[in-house]
Parts: C-alpha cells; structure tokens; sequence
C-alpha cells in the first residue's frame, strides 16, 4: 500500500503500548474494520490496571485519509497483527490477541497461521463469514461503475464529529469492503479443527453488524477450543456497550488468567 505519512494519523487513532516489568502477559488489541485504535482503549486500560501489558495497534489505512485505506489490504492487516505479536512474544512469556469485529477475524486468522506464538485469544463482536457478503463482494464492480465508496448509512448524524475525532470513517472505499470480504473467505477456509488455541467468544445480542448468530457459528467450528461464551443482552455492536460490561470484563480477566497459569 501507499505508505502513510506520520502526520496523516488522527490523534485518537495512533497506536499505543504499555509494557509492564515483570508482568506474564502481554496482549495485542486489535481493532475493527474502519475503527481505530480508540476503539480499544478502555479494554486497554482495564488490562493494565490488572497488570496485563498491552499493545493497541493500528491496521493499516485506518484512522487516516481515505485514500490510504482504500489503499491498504488484507495483507497489509495481518502484517501488523503478526508483527506486534512477535514483539510481545520477545518480552512476555504468555501472548493473548484480543480483537474486535474485523480485528476478531484476523486474531483468529494469526491464531491458525502461528499457534505456537499465541497462549488466548479473545474474539468480540467477531462477524461470521456468510453467504450475503459472497453475493455484496461480486457486485462491488458493478457498483463501482457509479461510485468508489458508500456512506455508513447506520451513523447517527450527531456522531460524526466524534467519529471523525477519533479516526473511524464515515464511508466505506469498494476497494476497503473487498478487503473485508477477502478477510471473511480466509476465515471460511480455515482449518478450525486444527486450531486448539483457548478462546473466549464475546457477543452482544442487539447486535445488526455482527449478528448474534455469529458467536454459535465460531463455537461450533471451533468445538473444545471455546472455553466461554459472553453473550450481553443489552449491547449492540457499538465498542462502549460491550466493552463496558462489568460481566464481560471479569469473565475476560478470569479467561486470561486461566489461559495463562
């Protein structure tokens, strides 16, 4: 992709990493598809404060211009998601991957391709691969004889401000949603019965984007791999709702210790 200047990165939306001395465990917080690092923070946080080291990365192209994410691939994604993992790895003796939405996808994704490298992994809000997205990405060139991108029709007008502040699009580039659905194919492909890294499953069940049928699609593909599921009733897709929940936040605490005894 077209590298991206250092002064083309919204604030809110620049990487950010806390090592902690002495601490077992480091986590890679992945974002989701047009989110930014922001996104992650408050889980961030909470891991911190419970001595938990972590690294909330950027995906490339997001939290840019648009240009740049029309620019940036697939590739480009896990890229950043293994190279982030690596350099956790050289300072904890336990790495877990954390990602939301799209970041879920290629958390999962990292967890095939590199086991040995990854001790947990936490999938939220994780959509599952279906055949609507086959049917979206064959009629993106027939749509992109009219258009290059398409607004997000479910952003609340009087967010937009804050959306723009911290570095999540208001449109979505073709070229991006093909990246997207390419991602959701390689998660289709995947081996699951191969994968034996200990997951936790986090849903919200008012949730349009990621429908709640997703959590059973991932359970029942990964069988024993799956250690819990949170299902929240009153969280949508929105990161606030889910990653605020009290519930959630002491089952994920309790997962990762465990993964990582």
């Amino acid at each position: 992709m077209v590298p991206e200047p250092e002064d083309s990165i919204v604030p809110l939306a620049r990487p950010t990493r806390k090592d902690m001395p002495g601490a077992r465990i480091g986590a890679v917080l992945i974002h989701g598809f047009s989110g930014s690092p922001f996104q992650m923070r408050d889980i961030g946080e909470f891991l911190t404060t419970n001595g938990i080291a972590t690294s909330i990365i950027r995906l490339p192209g997001h939290g840019s211009h648009l240009e740049y994410f029309a620019a940036s691939r697939y590739e480009d994604w896990m890229a950043e998601v293994h190279g982030a993992v690596e350099s956790l790895k050289g300072h904890y003796h336990n790495v877990v991957v954390i990602g939301r939405s799209l970041g879920g996808a290629l958390a999962l994704i990292e967890a095939n391709e590199h086991p040995e490298n990854i001790s947990a992994l936490v999938l939220i809000a994780a959509p599952a691969p279906s055949t609507t997205q086959q049917i979206q990405d064959a009629l993106l060139p027939l749509v992109g004889v009219f258009k290059k991108s398409i607004k997000k029709m479910w952003a609340k007008p009087e967010e937009n401000e804050e959306r723009i502040r911290q570095g999540r699009y208001l449109e979505l580039p073709l070229a991006s949603l093909h990246q997207f659905f390419r991602t959701m194919q390689k998660v289709r492909a995947l081996r699951f019965t191969a994968i034996t890294t200990p997951t936790l499953l986090v849903q919200g069940m008012l949730d349009e984007q990621a429908k709640p049928k997703s959590a059973a699609w991932y359970e029942s593909r990964l069988g024993g791999a799956v250690k819990d599921i949170v299902l929240i009733t009153s969280a949508a897709h929105d990161a606030t709702s889910v990653h605020g929940n009290e519930a959630m936040r002491r089952k994920l605490l309790d997962f990762l210790r465990q993964s990582c005894a």
